[in-house]
């Protein structure tokens, strides 16, 4: 399995909306690599607005932190420690 992904919004024009959508629907924690703002799901998906960002240019510290704050967040939920 998959224990999470860091997604751009936009790769090569194409837009990871969709992807999003599955990994939310598979219970699978994403953090949103972007240097859009908020809305990511154009107000039609709330779940996509809310979830984890990282707004571009950012750091290799920032990366690791949002990376371990919310994958490891996630893993607490999932094993019904939080």
């Amino acid at each position: 399995g998959i224990d999470g992904a860091l997604l751009d919004m936009n790769l090569r024009g194409e837009q990871t909306v969709p992807v999003a959508e599955k990994l939310l629907a598979r219970g699978v924690p994403f953090v949103f690599v972007t240097g859009y703002a908020n809305n990511l799901g154009n107000g039609n998906a709330p779940a996509l607005d809310a979830a984890p960002r990282l707004t571009k240019p950012f750091s290799p510290q920032s990366l690791k932190t949002a990376m371990t704050e919310h994958f490891a967040a996630h893993k607490r939920r999932a094993s019904g420690l939080e």
